[in-house]
């Protein structure tokens, strides 16, 4: 009997564990702020920032007086693959085993976990939803729903503080049209099977993909947050590769990349050299420009999956202390979720610049933030 009880446990474990549900594949879907299937219709200073699309569709007004910050393709090959894409992200998305069936409820005033969440019908969200991922940045989100979704107006979907959910691992597959109402805050990518609605002053973080449908936007502003990256390396000490001496030269490598899905504009990467370091000289690629005085590099375009590299050449005039610290950080025009990978760090260690006569190690750099030494010569 006890073994039959934990044969049932077990296999309910397995079973509850092989539900997780599985982050949907946009593809070339992925690249699109705004996706339609039979059009896209704007009024007002609406801001799209990133690609916008039509297929099979072609009529798209009002464009402006609203903007879009990226490439716009109307019947063509590469807004029909990314219909194709969509089609095969949003059938996927709707055979996911469900976690909870949340039919007939109201979306307002709850506050989620990582999972699939089924509605069988209609869905209204009044208010604010509250999306907690258990301090995983990665965690997915998939909201399922068979008929229309209507969000009333001024209604917001908050992340919880710690450890917030990634705006590109929150879905939602809508079998019938969404009304998102005006001055509400949206967040994630809405796949729906029709049409897609924007009230005035709504604004989504994440896409409008819309199947067979249209796209109608009032005065809105949608936006993809695009991952900007940057990483930062030294040259070898001529003694030591990690020891350096006052007077040697040391060389920086600042990468920055455009982890996508967006092309970004305006790429800002500050690189102000600390105490004890001059400037000697920096190249470039790809024609974006350095300027020591200010210590600002700046890249006027860096595309999706791009990389773009600033050279600097400095020599060591002093250390008042074991470490130099030398930061790097990266902006860009549009929203960056993913804060962590903006900023580098590289520490340089410098021998004392008249030690004399050391008894033991000449290197008192033991760990990255530096430490207090003292040096006694022997007689």
């Amino acid at each position: 009997m006890k073994k039959n009880i934990l044969f049932l446990i077990l296999l309910s474990f397995i079973s509850i564990a092989g539900q997780a549900q599985v982050k949907p594949v946009l593809g070339t879907a992925s690249s699109f702020t705004v996706l339609a299937g039979t059009g896209v219709a704007n009024s007002g200073s609406t801001e799209v920032d990133g690609n916008l699309g039509m297929a099979p569709g072609n009529n798209l007004t009002g464009f402006p007086p609203g903007t879009i910050r990226g490439a716009t393709h109307i019947a063509n090959a590469i807004a029909l693959a990314a219909q194709d894409n969509l089609t095969t992200a949003y059938n996927s998305t709707a055979a996911q085993a469900a976690t909870q069936n949340l039919s007939g409820q109201n979306l307002g005033g709850k506050t989620l976990k990582p999972g699939v969440y089924k509605f069988d019908g209609n869905t209204s969200f009044t208010g604010d939803l509250t999306l907690d991922n258990d301090g995983n940045p990665e965690a997915v989100f998939i909201f399922q729903i068979g008929g229309d979704l209507a969000v009333a107006n001024n209604a917001t979907v908050l992340f919880q503080e710690l450890a917030k959910p990634r705006i590109s691992n929150v879905f939602w597959q809508v079998g019938g049209n969404v009304t998102i109402g005006s001055g509400s805050y949206f967040r994630g990518s809405i796949m729906a099977n029709q049409s897609i609605t924007m009230s005035t002053g709504a604004t989504i973080q994440g896409r409008l993909l819309s199947r067979a449908g249209n796209v109608n936007l009032t005065n809105n502003i949608i936006t993809i947050p695009t991952d900007l990256a940057i990483t930062k390396t030294k040259s070898a000490g001529i003694n030591n590769p990690e020891l350096y001496s006052v007077g040697e030269n040391i060389t920086f490598t600042i990468t920055a990349r455009n982890l996508g899905p967006l092309d970004r504009t305006n790429v800002r990467v500050n690189d102000a050299l600390p105490a004890g370091l001059s400037y000697i000289s920096s190249t470039t690629t790809n024609g974006s420009t350095y300027n020591p005085s200010t210590a600002l590099w700046t890249i006027s375009t860096l595309p999706n999956g791009a990389t773009e590299t600033l050279t600097i050449v400095t020599r060591i005039i002093s250390s008042s202390t074991d470490f130099i610290v030398n930061n790097a950080t990266i902006a860009g025009d549009g929203f960056d979720e993913i804060i962590e990978n903006n900023r580098a760090t590289v520490n340089v260690c410098v021998s004392p610049s008249n030690p004399g006569t050391i008894a033991g190690q000449t290197s008192v750099c033991i760990n990255s933030t530096g430490n207090t030494y003292s040096i006694t010569p022997i007689d």
